[in-house]
Formats: structure tokens, C-alpha cells, sequence
């Protein structure tokens, strides 16, 4: 699975899962470089998504009903976790972030993250 974010510079990464699932890296979309470390992720079938929240691009990943938050840039994680083995991320004009997370079994929720 691959995405596309921008770095605080404005060029354009490539975000991707990689290793059977086991971690997403990033790349430099112009250079090709990979940009830090990878990014550990879980499982086999690791969904991927960005958003911006409070001027920081956040990965969020997602598998086995679990989804995790990280510093898209450093690879910081964030503690905060939420039910879900789907999602999808829109950064919203005011700086914040709409998360939505779905279940296997057909359930969704969403977050408002600043």
C-alpha cells in the first residue's frame, strides 16, 4: 500500500508498507532517498493513512483492529490508539485532523484530533 504526504518543506514522500507488512518507510518522491527510520507497523495486512494535526503530518496505521499513530517525519510514536483495522485521514483547514476507523465486523467511528 503506498500514499503520498509532503513534507514541512512541501516535498512530496512516498509512504509505503513494506516488508510483508512489518514496517512503513518513507521516500524522498523526487530523490528516491528513504527519509528516517522505518516505521514499525503490525501485521500482514497494514492499512495506511496521513493527515496534518496541529502542524505536524501524522502517519496513521492500521491492522487487527488496532490503529496507531506516529510522527510521519521522525517516526515519533503517539500513545493514543484507537479500535479499527481500516482507516482514513483529511487534515482540515483549522490545523486539526478528522480520523475515521472501521472495524472488520462493519463498525465505524470517528475522531476530531488538534
Amino acid at each position: 500500500m503506498l500514499t503520498t504526504a509532503y513534507n514541512d518543506d512541501g516535498r512530496p514522500l512516498i509512504v509505503g508498507v513494506v516488508e510483508e507488512g512489518e514496517v512503513v518507510c518513507r521516500w524522498d518522491a523526487e530523490t528516491g532517498e528513504e527519509v528516517g527510520p522505518p516505521i514499525p507497523a503490525e501485521g500482514e495486512f497494514v492499512r495506511i493513512a496521513t493527515a496534518t494535526v496541529s502542524g505536524r503530518i501524522r502517519l496513521f496505521t492500521a491492522d487487527q483492529d488496532m490503529v496507531r499513530q506516529w510522527d510521519l517525519l521522525s517516526g515519533e510514536s503517539f500513545k493514543q490508539t484507537f479500535i479499527g483495522s481500516y482507516v482514513s485521514a483529511a487534515s482540515l483547514p483549522d490545523g486539526s485532523a478528522l480520523l475515521a476507523a472501521g472495524t472488520k465486523g462493519g463498525k465505524l467511528t470517528t475522531h476530531h484530533l488538534v
